[in-house]
Parts: C-alpha cells; sequence; structure tokens
C-alpha cells in the first residue's frame, strides 16, 4: 500500500461491502474524506423520477455494487462528486455536475495519495456516465467516440461497471459487444476517415437496444 494513502480509505476500496465503510466514515467525519463528502447525506441525488434518497445513499449503493474492483469503487465513489457543489437553490437538480466531478476527482485522488491512474479514473467516470447511461439513446458517431474514449482511456471494464451501477441495468454488455465488433471490421487499409464511416455504419446498423436498460436516466 502506498504510505501516502490514508490507511481506512485503502481498507474500503477492498471491502466487501465499501459503502458502508463510506457511511461510517461520513457519520464520524473521518479526517481523510474528500472534501464536501461530509455533506452527502444531505444533498438528494436527484429528481424523484430517476433518483431516490441522498448523493450518498447513491454513492453506497453504486460502491456496494462493485465491490472486489478497487479502481471501480474509487470510480463510483467519484462518478457523482459534482453533485456535492451544486448549490442547495437548484436541488434536487445537478446541471453540470460532470464536468465539476472531472475536477474534483482530480483533486481527491491526489489529496488522497492515490496515483495519477485514479485521478484520471475517477475524472472519466465523473465525466462520461451520464452520457454512457443513455447509451440506447446515442447517435451512432457519439456512440463511437465514447466507446473509443473510454477503451483509450484503460479503464473499459471498470466504466461500464460503475455505469452498471449506476443506472441498475446491464448497458455495459451492449456497449462491450459493440466494441468488440467494431474492432473486428475488416478496415485494415483504408484510409483513417472511411474507416471511422464504417464503423459508425455498423453502428447504426446494429441498433441501439440495451439488455434489461430500464429507463433513461436523468440529464441532471
Amino acid at each position: 500500500m502506498n504510505a501516502r494513502i490514508p490507511q481506512d480509505l485503502h481498507a474500503l476500496l477492498h471491502a466487501d461491502a465499501p459503502g458502508s465503510l463510506l457511511a461510517e466514515a461520513v457519520g464520524r467525519q473521518a479526517s481523510w474524506l474528500p472534501c464536501f463528502l461530509a455533506d452527502a447525506d444531505n444533498i438528494p441525488a436527484g429528481p424523484p423520477a430517476f433518483h431516490s434518497g441522498s448523493v450518498l445513499t447513491h454513492l453506497m449503493c453504486c460502491m456496494n455494487a462493485v465491490a472486489g474492483n478497487p479502481l471501480a469503487v474509487w470510480m463510483a465513489m467519484s462518478h457523482d462528486a459534482g453533485k456535492l457543489t451544486t448549490p442547495s437553490a437548484l436541488w434536487p437538480r445537478h446541471y453540470g455536475h460532470e464536468q465539476r466531478g472531472a475536477i474534483l476527482a482530480d483533486i481527491w485522488a491526489r489529496q488522497l495519495g492515490l496515483s495519477h491512474r485514479h485521478a484520471r479514473a475517477g475524472s472519466l467516470a465523473a465525466l462520461l456516465h451520464m452520457k454512457a447511461g443513455r447509451y440506447a439513446l446515442l447517435r451512432p458517431g457519439t456512440r463511437y467516440t465514447l466507446l473509443r474514449s473510454v477503451a483509450q482511456s484503460g479503464f473499459f471494464r471498470e466504466f461500464w461497471l460503475v455505469v452498471d451501477a449506476d443506472t441498475k441495468s446491464n448497458i455495459s454488455t451492449k456497449a462491450t459487444e459493440d466494441w468488440r465488433k467494431v474492432q473486428a471490421l475488416p478496415v485494415k487499409g483504408l484510409h483513417p476517415e472511411l474507416a471511422l464511416q464504417r464503423r459508425i455504419e455498423f453502428l447504426a446498423r446494429n441498433g441501439t437496444q440495451c439488455y434489461n436498460l430500464q429507463s433513461a436516466p436523468s440529464t441532471d
């Protein structure tokens, strides 16, 4: 373990029920907690049509859903960081929380002694989780750009695990299948623009049905 990482945080990331440990840390106002998380239980997670309970409750559920994968637990803990800075007058909506969260996730990782990899992973989860949650509704070109960005990040599996947990669905199955098939297309030797067009056309033909997707998540 990196000596700079608080022992409680290390235990949380590797726990069987990391969300419970986060709630305990918030309850006792643990000194290692990232800024703003102390208020997480007092901030609504979102409009009732899409979320029930507080930001803390939502984070707990997402973290517990990806337990066993420490990096994914960190990404689940970070993905809604931006909601913690939403002015209370705007609650329960959280417009623009993705961009704010990407900045906070990077700051949190550095303050907690986590690696640059963790900083990038947390920022990715914060910035793209809402777009990924609407995967079935995205245009083919947007879907391809999203898939490529996540794949290039090096956190493909962890990212989609968090998206599944966030949306209580199985979007990862469709996204993973789409990316595998796109990568298998015979585009070797083609001009890059033509190869891109072929991949996007494939996604357009391949449809946007996501498995077990209950409803499109809120845009805020």
